[in-house]
């Protein structure tokens, strides 16, 4: 018989899936590849679009491979090929993509033209093949290519840092541990110091100019020297608990330059530090933040100090103040980089360590095509921030021919940022929200008593929406509008207006503490089988419920919308009539509540979670508490009028539901107040705006807002000092003011004192002339007129009544100061055209906008003039002219 071999293959996985299959630019993102067979054939590499060491765990059992995290790398797809324990491989593919983290501010109203932030994480990333800078690099040590061969050289016995710029100084390795501890020694991207009395002792070198460049994981208690020599002359860095410095010794002096580190104490994260001297100053530098000292001179080094990282070396052989911490990367210039180079090498750390995204603009590189839309149109005037940011004015809404009813239509709409063709990928950050617009158009009437009391009417418009808020609603109940069903005695279905699904269905018998009123549903406390059901449990991460209501603002705690019982989330009133968002978040219940509410007002209540914050705006007034985490899904039905739990139903409200809504998103604040503005223009209530009278910094509110219409305001005015003040219409999203739309005045007083002693000696045939003083006094702030009767006035002679002369106002007027007021012709003789005075009616001769001095006043001056014939006898001739002064309130 023949003797044979069997080869039998190694098993191999096949058909690997990808979660995610995509991911942001950025990276950080973890990945899980699923495969076959790991169990007898592990995946032991993987390389990512070619680039190996990256850190990866394997589950055999679950036939995983987890990568955590993914590398930065531009947008596009690229291949992640795993090698096998028998050598084979196999390639999946995952896609880098583009993503609107944020837009700021996030609503802005229809009429369009609000500059907007938009942030695009990488939206301008160089390529991967960028090298460091190279020219003048002195030193260069790296935790991940110790040797150019990637960390094969990152055995426990490795007691050499290799200088990779060429220059042959490397580091050597004193009092590491061997083997290699988490606290002392190699890992494949850095290397630990135990801030006891490890460090690296590198060479002899003055610069008389530099670059230092540090990439290092920092946290709270990373603390010590970092690099540098300069306790001997020289330069280096320092970090205390709270604080890092870069540090110089600069004209017999050491000088620093602090950062404030509260926000750089992390958990082990990556941070790119540089310090630079030209000369002049030296610019400390971390993470795209810069801090300066202007300082000039030389670097007193000493020339038997060698350079050390991880302590500080006083002469050869003293050394302190070790440091506890990592280093991924050290490089030594000999000159200051300039902007562009340092973001060179910021964008190559960022590739190869990771950190915080830089936000420059590398300027060898030229910048991409980049287009913003609003809801499909152009963001105009768009100019590109840095690496990460955009700005552009947003367009009008609604788009050209998309609405033919309203001339703007609020909601929310999705911004998209393209960059040379490639777009950003939909999420839920990546939105605008259009709201009516709010402006004052005009103040009447336009002042008032500084007492207050004065009722003025306010011209808006003021952001009252056309439609409540339609992006993420996925419930809609509405006292007034509940479509086919109607408000009879027998409704027992209260109709969703946004879908034929979650329609609540009334539970219990009506009668007169629990059934339909013209504009809502009505609930009584003390009734335990009266509720509405939505019949879902409607588990939704990031919800907003809000509800308008009225009822008592004391007594029990009563559950007004939710489905809080050992998890869920909903909107109650605690027992002193204080509204409450309720959620329960990770393994615990998590609230925020506001002032209590009025009993029998109307009010509208809206609470949210966005992943992180807890909001609640009760009318306009908002607040928040920041508790991230994730809300614990419920198993009981979502209710109205009660809290469903183990107990079937408690507690129970006692008043009016007018309307609930219920969304799958977080609203924004301008999306809230919208909202309640419509529910007050709807239901009544109190409106989710304040007027305030302000100048200087003394504002006084104006009591008894009414939003009569969405372009009408009244309000009663408070005491406040005299003058002019701004007017505000405000709500916690938006405001408009009108400056000096107002002018507060004091009790008004006017005085007007006029000089008689007017004697024309008159000679027939001659012209003389005379004039009198009128002197106003007035505190009015909209000042005043003079004005003098313009019907003629007879002058009649003291002996003899029965002669009189006719004393004609002039033909030419209005008047003014030391003008012609009257001219007096005793026949046939023509009054001269040079005598200019009144008109035929009662008009002024002089006046002010503002008010007059209160001691002094104002002077005016009238002339009369008189020319007689021979006809007239000689006599006195006495006569009375009416001057009169009004203060225009």
């Amino acid at each position: 018989m023949g003797l044979f071999a069997v080869a039998t293959p190694n098993a191999r996985a096949t058909g690997l899936t990808l979660a995610p299959a995509a991911g942001s630019v950025t990276g950080n993102e973890t990945v899980v590849i699923t495969g076959e067979d790991f169990a007898t054939n592990a995946p032991t590499a993987i390389t990512i679009d070619g680039q190996p060491n990256y850190d990866f765990t394997v589950d055999v059992a679950a036939n995983t491979l987890t990568i955590d995290p993914m590398p930065a790398h531009p947008v596009g797809a690229v291949p992640i090929d795993i090698t096998f324990a028998d050598s084979s491989t196999e390639q999946a593919t995952y896609t880098y993509q583009l993503f609107v983290d944020d837009v700021a501010p996030g609503s802005g109203t229809t009429h369009g033209g609000q500059q907007i932030t938009v942030s695009v994480p990488g939206m301008i990333m160089p390529p991967q093949t960028l090298n460091y800078v190279q020219g003048g690099l002195e030193i260069h040590y790296d935790a991940i290519n110790n040797l150019g061969t990637g960390d094969a050289n990152h055995s426990n016995t490795t007691t050499t840092w290799t200088d990779l710029s060429g220059n042959g100084r490397h580091g050597t390795l004193v009092n590491f541990a061997n083997p290699t501890t988490d606290t002392s020694g190699w890992s494949n991207k850095y290397l630990s110091f135990d801030g006891t009395n490890d460090w690296v002792r590198s060479v002899l070198y003055s610069p008389a100019n530099f670059t230092l460049q540090i990439v290092t994981p920092l946290q709270q208690t990373t603390q010590g020297s970092i690099l540098g020599n300069w306790e001997s002359g020289g330069a280096g860095f320092t970090k205390t608990s709270s604080r890092l410095y870069t540090n110089v010794y600069i004209g017999g002096a050491y000088r620093e330059v602090a950062f404030d580190t509260t926000t750089l104490n992390s958990n082990w994260q990556i941070r790119r530090m540089s310090s630079i001297y030209d000369g002049t100053g030296v610019r400390g530098v971390i993470d795209n933040t810069t801090s300066f000292l202007a300082t000039t001179g030389a670097l007193a080094y000493n020339t038997t100090t060698v350079w050390a990282l991880g302590t500080n070396p006083r002469g050869t052989s003293a050394y302190s103040d070790f440091y506890n911490g990592r280093f991924s990367a050290v490089r030594i210039y000999s000159r200051a980089l300039s902007a562009n180079e340092l973001c060179q090498n910021d964008w190559v750390d960022y590739y190869r360590f990771g950190g915080t995204l830089p936000d420059c603009l590398l300027g060898s590189l030229p910048t991409p095509t980049i287009t913003a839309t609003v809801a499909g149109e152009l963001c105009t005037n768009l100019t590109i921030q840095n690496a990460n940011q955009l700005t552009c004015l947003t367009p009008e809404s609604p788009l050209p021919g998309s609405d033919t009813v309203s001339p703007y239509r609020e909601g929310t709409v999705d911004v998209v940022v393209t960059v040379d063709g490639v777009d950003t990928t939909s999420s839920d950050r990546d939105n605008y929200t259009y709201v009516a617009p709010m402006a004052i158009a005009s103040v009447t009437p336009n002042s008032g008593l500084i007492t207050g009391g004065t009722e003025i009417t306010i011209s808006g418009p003021f952001a009252v929406p056309s439609g409540y808020v339609p992006s993420g609603l996925v419930v809609h109940y509405d006292g007034i509008d509940n479509t086919s069903s109607g408000h009879s005695s027998t409704t027992t279905t209260w109709k969703n207006l946004v879908s034929s699904s979650y329609d609540g269905t009334l539970t219990g018998t009506f009668s007169s503490d629990f059934g339909w009123g013209a504009n809502h549903l009505q609930f009584k406390g003390s009734n335990v089988s009266r509720f509405v059901d939505t019949g879902s449990a409607h588990n939704i991460d990031k919800p907003t419920v809000e509800v308008v209501m009225s009822g008592s603002a004391s007594g029990g705690t009563q559950m007004l919308a939710g489905n809080v019982e050992s998890s869920g989330y909903g909107l109650a009133l605690s027992s002193t009539g204080q509204p409450h968002f309720m959620s329960y978040i990770g393994s615990n219940y998590a609230y925020v509540y506001s002032n209590a509410i009025t009993s029998g007002q109307v009010t509208s209540i809206s609470g949210s979670f966005d992943g992180s914050t807890l909001r609640l705006i009760t009318t306009g007034a908002k607040t928040q508490t920041v508790t991230a985490g994730s809300i614990k899904a419920s198993s009981y039905a979502f209710t109205l009028g009660v809290n469903r739990g183990v107990s079937n139903i408690e507690p129970f409200v006692d008043g009016q539901i007018y309307a609930f809504r219920l969304y799958n998103r977080a609203l924004t604040d301008a999306e809230v107040i919208a909202n309640q503005m419509l529910d007050y223009m709807r239901f009544g209530g109190v409106p989710p705006v304040t007027v305030t009278l302000d100048y200087g910094g003394t504002p006084a509110a104006c009591n008894n807002v009414k939003l009569i219409d969405e372009n009408t305001i009244k309000c009663t005015t408070t005491a406040h000092a005299a003058g002019p003040v701004n007017v505000q219409v405000a709500n916690s999203a938006m405001s408009a003011t009108l400056p000096a739309a107002f002018t507060y005045y004091e009790e008004p007083f006017i005085s007007l004192s006029v000089d008689s002693n007017l004697d024309i000696s008159a000679t027939p045939g001659i012209l003389a002339a005379d004039h009198v003083t009128a002197n106003v006094k007035t505190n009015n702030p909209s000042g005043y007129d003079l004005s003098i009767s313009a019907s003629s006035v007879d002058l009649v002679c003291e002996s003899d009544s029965s002669k009189k002369i006719l004393a004609l106002p002039s033909a030419a007027g209005p008047m003014s100061n030391n003008r012609w007021g009257y001219a007096v012709d005793g026949g046939s003789l023509t009054v001269p055209s040079s005598w200019k005075g009144v008109t035929n009616s009662l008009v002024p001769i002089a006046g002010s906008s503002t008010p007059t001095d209160p001691d002094t006043g104002v002077d005016t001056t009238v002339w009369v003039g008189t020319r007689v014939d021979y006809s007239l006898p000689v006599c006195s001739y006495i006569g009375n002219v009416t001057f009169t002064a009004v203060a225009w309130i």
